[in-house]
């Protein structure tokens, strides 16, 4: 990325993929099975994206550019 305003700066990476929000993992089952009612509560908080890694905090960018290789697999989203 180029051109950000700020010198310092706080990165986060969420992710979607087969273990991060994703319900059916979450209610422990399969993807093509429906997940019991039992455990929709614990399905809830799978919804929301999820932190790939820590944040990291207070970053130096140099010319305002961030640069980063990022190893993404199938069927992944990742911001």
């Amino acid at each position: 990325m180029n051109g950000i305003p700020w010198r310092r700066v706080n990165l986060a990476r969420f992710q979607i993929d087969k273990v991060r929000s994703n319900t059916d993992t979450a209610a422990g089952g399969p993807l093509s099975t429906p997940s019991p009612d039992a455990i929709a509560r614990h399905i809830r908080p799978a919804h929301e994206l999820t932190m790939f890694a820590p944040i990291r905090r207070d970053i130096a960018l140099c010319h305002g550019e961030w640069r980063a290789t990022l190893t993404i697999e199938p069927c992944t989203v990742t911001l």
